[in-house]
Order: structure tokens, then sequence, then C-alpha cells
């Protein structure tokens, strides 16, 4: 296995928690996102990967995007990512060095590494008037070494 430069490792995060929430537009009126920008700003949470896909009453789609990370961070997360699905799929440094390749582009470009055409396929599934938000997000270091430290007493 070959060493990774001290400049280039990468830091340590997690518990990484996927949340899928799905909401009624006619409520919607800002105060989730506001929420969560609130949140990561106080360093609560960080954003890995948001993304809102919204159909309107009368079918029109809109989505949105948000993420706390730099381009530079997306592509090492989307190379990692990729990587360990290259690597389940096939069980061969090959399938995980294309996997890592792959990652790398699709979610330095994209939220969730998802294509327009990979949102309009999801919002088939959303009713219309309804939203759905998903979001990738750690909570900080701190918050969670607090917890295990009360879970312990």
């Amino acid at each position: 296995m070959r060493q990774v430069p001290e400049n280039d490792r990468v830091q340590t995060i997690g518990p990484v928690h996927l949340v899928v929430v799905g909401l009624h537009n006619e409520n919607l009126k800002g105060q989730i996102a506001q929420a969560l920008q609130d949140a990561s700003a106080k360093g609560v949470i960080r954003i890995l990967d948001a993304l809102a896909v919204q159909k309107t009453a009368d079918g029109q789609i809109k989505s949105l995007g948000a993420t706390d990370l730099t381009p530079e961070q997306r592509e090492v997360y989307g190379a990692l990512v990729g990587a360990l699905l290259g690597l389940g799929m096939t069980d061969s440094e090959e399938g995980a060095q294309l996997g890592a390749e792959m990652g790398a582009s699709a979610f330095a470009e994209r939220n969730f590494g998802l294509s327009q055409q990979d949102i309009q396929s999801i919002a088939q599934d959303v009713p219309p008037g309804r939203t759905l938000l998903l979001a990738l997000m750690i909570a900080s270091l701190s918050i969670a070494g607090r917890f295990r430290s009360k879970r312990r007493s």
C-alpha cells in the first residue's frame, strides 16, 4: 500500500448521518435551510452534501444544493465514496481505483454526484406539492466527544 504524504491526508470525520425528509411545500418558508445554515455556522454540524428536490402543485421540478465543503474537499470526499463503492461492487483494487476516479469527478461537480437527469428521475417519485430533502452531515467532533463522555459517566 502506498504512503499518503502528510500534507495530503484527510482529517478523520464521523459519524456521518444521511437524513431524508419529505416536506409539504405550503409549509416551507425557508426555516429548514436557515436552521441548517445556523447549525453549520455555529459548528454544530458540517454539511457534506445537501439536496432539495421540489415538485410544485403543477408538476414543475426545482432543485437546490448546498455544502460546507470546498471544491477540493468535495473531490476528495467523492474519491473516497467512489473507491468504497467500486471496491464493494468488484472486490478488486482496479474497481476501487476506477470508482475513486469517477467519484472524484462526479461529487466535485454535482450534489450527491447526481446529474440533472438523475434528479429528474428522483423527482418522478415526489408527489406534487412536496419537497424531498437529502442531507449528508456530521456532528462536530467537540459535540460528539461531549456526548460520549456523558454517556460513559
